[in-house]
């Protein structure tokens, strides 16, 4: 599963200049932990998962970071949830001269502009697979980095009329494991440390 990881990873997914971000708690060993998550609005491209054992800006900021280095772009606009780790991380990874307000901070159901439901969807869909494993015994960095290969690249998404994320990208890739794994095992990248 490494190996198929560390290729897809050196695909760059067409996304939009919208994304949404998110973190959702897990438990590891029974102690609270988070999963933050960047989802890309148009084509629900997953395009950083990450764990950390706390919500601090500089968790929010190393996940952007690795969002930014897989899109291989900054997006225009992040919307996020009221969460103030949120603030300052957005403003360093994504303010520009020319876009000096990048976040979207979307804290009350009755706003109707923007919401962060896609990436909430995401989170349900997580949460499924966590429930059937009872929580994680410290593998919790390389399940999220598995289910972000199976979330882009394997499942097929209703919203997107069964296409995966990955294809709506424009990444021409079958969603099956099999053809993931003999390319995968062919790509150079995909056998170096990493």
């Amino acid at each position: 599963m490494e190996k198929i990881n560390k290729y897809v990873d050196t695909m760059k997914p067409e996304v939009s200049d919208l994304w949404n971000a998110d973190e959702q708690f897990i438990k590891v060993k029974g102690k609270e932990q988070y999963i933050w998550n960047v989802l890309d609005n148009e084509t629900r491209f997953l395009l950083a998962s990450n764990q950390s054992p706390t919500r601090s800006t500089q968790d929010a900021r190393e996940t952007f970071q690795k969002a930014k280095a897989i899109a291989g772009k900054k997006a225009k606009t992040i919307v996020t949830d009221g969460s103030f780790s949120y603030n300052a991380s957005v403003q360093k990874e994504f303010a520009t001269y020319q876009n000096p307000k990048p976040h979207y901070r979307y804290v009350s159901l009755k706003e109707h502009d923007s919401n962060n439901n896609v990436i909430e969807r995401f989170h349900g869909s997580f949460r499924q697979r966590d429930k059937v494993m009872r929580g994680f015994k410290g593998n919790q960095k390389q399940h999220a980095e598995n289910f972000r290969t199976f979330y882009n690249f394997i499942r097929g998404h209703q919203a997107l009329n069964g296409l995966t994320p990955a294809q709506r990208a424009g990444i021409q890739q079958k969603g099956e494991w099999k053809g993931l794994l003999a390319t995968a095992m062919k790509h150079p990248q995909s056998n170096t440390p990493k």
